[in-house]
């Protein structure tokens, strides 16, 4: 017998999501094994430990079925990692207004958004990614978790001891360990920064070390759960004109027009058209 059972509100595929994670490097996951299965490690919200489960849905948009390795609630959790706070019959109204989105959320198997499992792990991804390429930063997180995880990233009291860890300069460890007070302090809450204003969340994001731009609305976008962040930033164009067959790459101001039509499902609708570009 399951320990939790999610019960998904519209069209929902744990494979598609396993896919997507499968070409996620930052999360510790498997990826979809043969038999459908889906496996997770992560910390959890309230730092208390690492929670390691195993995920099956019998049948796509059925139950999907979980057994947790520890104590602990993480059911909310995992119902934002997987997109499943929200009701999916309300993403298929946005979708059946734009045909090309429609046929990308079919292309790629009915994905709903897969989130970083945390703020404070997007957070710590973004500090050992800067300006490494992403298999090298993944040895990084590696190597992090072999020194003093637990199967998983570590919690934020065991990052704050972090010491030297090879491809690590010092200067990014200092980062890191002050993310790890900052996740104590309480100002990575994927709540309360989904509930603020765009603007005011990534400005307290930036106030965070090692988060710029680029990597505060990261952390906003794919990691908190909010449905209707967006930034018009150059992939996402690159990735509308190939998905629409524009000529080129609409400006800014065109791309948030063209978005205004997915309200309030745009961070869904960029997550799409990224898959979609490794689904081609």
């Amino acid at each position: 017998m399951a320990d939790l059972v999610l019960e998904p509100r519209g069209p929902f595929s744990l494979a598609a999501a396993g896919r997507f994670l499968a070409e996620f490097p930052p999360a510790d996951h498997t990826g979809v094994e043969p038999d459908g299965t889906v496996r997770l490690g992560f910390v959890r919200d309230d730092f208390s430990g690492v929670a390691k489960v195993t995920l099956r849905q019998a049948r796509e948009d059925g139950p999907v079925e979980v057994d947790i390795d520890g104590d602990g609630d993480v059911g909310p959790q995992l119902e934002r990692i997987l997109g499943l706070e929200h009701d999916g019959d309300a993403f298929v109204a946005v979708l059946d207004g734009d045909p090309v989105l429609r046929r990308l959320w079919e292309r790629t198997g009915h994905l709903r958004q897969v989130s970083f499992p945390s703020p404070y792990e997007a957070a710590c991804w973004s500090v050992i990614a800067l300006r490494l390429r992403q298999p090298q930063a993944v040895q990084v997180r590696r190597r992090i978790e072999a020194a003093i995880g637990d199967g998983a990233f570590p919690v934020p009291e065991r990052l704050a001891g972090l010491e030297a860890v090879e491809g690590l300069s010092e200067a990014k460890a200092e980062r890191l360990r002050a993310m790890a007070r900052a996740a104590l302090d309480g100002r990575l809450d994927p709540y309360e920064l989904r509930a603020l204003p765009q603007d005011e969340a990534i400005a307290r994001l930036r106030e965070l070390p090692g988060l710029g731009p680029f990597y505060a609305s990261l952390v906003l976008l794919r990691a908190t759960g909010a449905t209707d962040a967006f930034f018009p930033i150059e992939r996402l164009r690159h990735a509308a004109a190939r998905a629409y067959d524009l000529p080129e790459a609409p400006s800014e101001e065109a791309f948030t027009a063209m978005a205004e039509r997915w309200r309030p499902f745009r961070s869904w609708a960029c997550v799409l058209l990224r898959a979609g570009e490794r689904a081609r």
